[in-house]
């Protein structure tokens, strides 16, 4: 019988124990839960932000580069307690075109919309379900009489002198530069972004410049008129594209006519095609412009927009160099 009691008394001090414990593990888990919810119900600038949407737009040729867009956003999307879509219709799809990708914002009743714009002119802003505009963030063209809230771009100026400076450099002052001009003779964006470098150029007395005629808007295919041209010039020291589309076609060409090792390429580019040529070697420099710091700062203007009424009207994209070495 003492024998009992004694186990007893064990048994009972082992389950005071127990209880003890588990009853301080509460304790400490529930203040934890709280010290949390606490944290996040303090942040004031996630819950002005709560739960709004953003859809991301263009026409489908842009699909690279509104994907980089779409991949910055992303990363800032969190901070704002925001969801972000990325609509881009198929190229075979049947009477879309980018009025129609705005309305569609509307429909969905989106919080924001970012939309590449092209040349499009006369387009209407998208309006809700209840009639209210949408806050509207434009990339690619300035359009002075479309209403938006920012414009995020590039100084195409800047650009031509940030090429400029690259050839330069690239040649150490000395050679001969080929500048496949393939714009469409209504591409005022273009057109100031030649002759910006065209004119940073005339500065270099050693550098000889040359500039071709091949026009987008041309009866010619593009693609055999700019390996004409690379033809025509063999002994050219860079060749100059500034499109992504005539990078691509002027890197195929390149490869085609077996001159890769004769020629340098300093192009610009905006998609996964022209970064491909890049990373293979095929194209010496790549400029380009950072989409990733567009999608970024979209939201950043957004967000700006939603809390104090007013953003940026006009928000400079960052441009980045990458050189393969010689």
């Amino acid at each position: 019988m003492k024998i009992d009691r004694i186990i007893q008394s064990i048994v009972f001090a082992l389950l005071s124990v127990s209880i003890i414990i588990c009853g301080v593990y509460i304790y400490m888990s529930y203040n934890a839960l709280n010290e949390d919810s606490g944290s996040n119900a303090d942040d004031g600038r996630l819950e002005s932000m709560r739960s709004t949407s953003i859809l991301i737009t263009g026409i489908s040729e842009n699909e690279d580069y509104l994907n980089q867009i779409y991949e910055g956003a992303l990363e800032t999307c969190a901070i704002y307690d925001s969801t972000v879509q990325l609509y881009v219709p198929s190229s075979k799809a049947e009477n879309v075109n980018l009025q129609s990708l705005l309305n569609y914002a509307g429909f969905i009743n989106a919080d924001c919309v970012i939309s590449y714009i092209d040349s499009t002119t006369n387009l209407v802003p998208p309006k809700n379900s209840v009639g209210n505009a949408v806050p509207l963030i434009t990339v690619g063209n300035y359009d002075p009489d479309l209403t938006q809230i920012s414009f995020i771009g590039i100084n195409f100026s800047e650009l031509g002198r940030i090429f400029a400076s690259e050839i330069t450099s690239f040649l150490n002052s000395e050679g001969e530069v080929f500048i496949l001009n393939t714009s469409s003779k209504n591409d005022l964006s273009y057109s100031t972004l030649v002759s910006s470098l065209l004119s940073s150029l005339k500065q270099e007395s050693g550098i000889k410049v040359e500039i071709s005629s091949v026009l987008k808007d041309s009866s010619f295919s593009l693609q055999d008129s700019i390996r004409q041209q690379i033809v025509s010039k063999p002994n050219i020291d860079v060749l100059v594209s500034l499109t992504e589309e005539s990078t691509m076609l002027t890197a195929q060409a390149v490869i085609d006519l077996n001159m890769a090792s004769k020629i340098n390429i300093i192009a610009f580019g905006e998609g996964a095609g022209s970064q491909s040529y890049y990373d293979k070697g095929l194209i010496a420099e790549l400029i380009s412009i950072d989409s990733k710091d567009i999608g970024r700062k979209a939201l950043d203007e957004f967000y700006e927009f939603h809390t104090k009424g007013s953003a940026n009207s006009y928000v400079m994209a960052d441009v980045k160099v990458q050189r393969n070495e010689k």
